[in-house]
């Protein structure tokens, strides 16, 4: 999985899990255009134009409305979103230092609005 063989969680659903759950799922390899409203998703955003480290600034240049990911951050930049991580806010490769990591998604409506939703302390709505 490691050389780009399988995709991983292909590889665990065929291999372990039922087919039939994930049979309206679409696999993108990494050049592959999956737009919603409008909004490119099939950029994870860890890699920029001409070879370079991806960053919101250069995800809204590349593709003007889209979701990204890869900062571990939320961000807005105009119509380049970036969605926060799905770990722990502490790994043990940033134990120690300081961050601006967030647990954030984003939700993208029919007509094209977008929000991004912050799970603060394993909640993500009031109690």
């Amino acid at each position: 999985m490691i050389n780009g063989e399988y995709f991983p969680v292909k590889y665990g659903i065929e291999k372990y899990g039922d087919i039939n759950k994930a049979k309206n799922a679409t696999w993108m390899g990494r050049d592959g255009d999956y737009k919603i409203a409008g909004i490119q998703l099939n950029c994870h955003g860890d890699r920029g134009s001409n070879g370079s480290k991806g960053n919101i600034k250069n995800m809204e240049m590349s593709y003007g409305n889209c979701v990204t990911a890869h900062s571990h951050s939320a961000q807005i930049l105009r119509n380049a979103w970036c969605v926060g991580t799905s770990t722990h806010l502490k790994l043990p490769y940033n134990e120690g230092s300081a961050s601006s990591w967030t647990q954030s998604s984003c939700l993208i409506y029919g007509n094209g609005q977008r929000q991004l939703i912050h799970v603060i302390n394993g909640n993500w709505q009031l109690k």
